[in-house]
């Protein structure tokens, strides 16, 4: 019975940088997504990979399954780069790697993973993404297991790889944490910006970042 389940998450096919976002250049010691959860299994031929399906697609292929060509397309790279032979990778590729089909976002990702989980009896899921990403992951992550109580035995850990999308890192993440000490202001950002999420890709949001500049700018005066 495999012990450990490993996700890589879908990356959007128009990423300007997607190749160095999934593979990286591992040669040289920089590992983008794949090579990242393969060296986490490297090995390890009681665990599962899956290739998250993502919420694009090209010629009739979805992010998942051109993750995977890209995949056995450098095999032979994966041998030089890892310390198990190639007959492991082989039958790996085979047998150990599931390919998700249906998810079109990040939620739904780690939700096909923690169900195969939990039909499979595995207890441990590691989340690989990128460095922009990776928190973002884990938070999805930690919020199912609080939603549905079948997942709370389900132990989750994330790892970054090492190539973020293009024009982003980890530093442009922000993180709003509910006020939890002393000598803050029991406000309540993190709420109002969570309601702004579903607004993301309407011209709402352009409209509110153009109106809280402008605030802020006025404030940042005061100071």
């Amino acid at each position: 019975m495999p012990k450990k389940f490993v996700l890589v998450h879908g990356c959007h096919l128009d990423v300007p940088n997607w190749e160095a976002v999934i593979w990286g250049d591992p040669m040289n010691g920089i590992y983008g997504r794949v090579p990242t959860a393969l060296r986490i299994c490297d090995g390890g031929g009681d665990m599962v990979l899956q290739i998250g399906a993502g919420g694009s697609a090209f010629e009739g292929l979805s992010e998942g399954e051109w993750t995977l060509k890209y995949l056995q397309a450098h095999l032979e790279e994966v041998r030089h780069l890892l310390h198990s032979s190639a007959a492991f990778w082989e039958t790996y590729l085979r047998n150990s790697i599931f390919l998700e089909t249906e998810a079109s976002n990040t939620p739904a990702e780690i939700l096909a993973a923690f169900t195969y989980c939990i039909h499979a009896g595995i207890q441990e899921v590691v989340l690989v993404s990128s460095p922009e990403h990776i928190m973002r992951c884990l938070r999805d992550a930690l919020q199912l297991r609080e939603e549905h109580d079948v997942f709370q035995h389900i132990r989750v850990c994330a790892q970054a790889s090492d190539v973020s999308v293009a024009g982003t890192n980890a530093s442009d993440v922000v993180i709003i944490e509910p006020p939890h000490k002393g000598g803050l202001l029991k406000t309540d950002i993190h709420q109002q910006a969570k309601r702004l999420i579903p607004f993301m890709k309407s011209k709402i949001a352009s409209d509110f970042c153009f109106e809280l500049d402008a605030f802020l700018t006025e404030q940042e005066k005061k100071l």
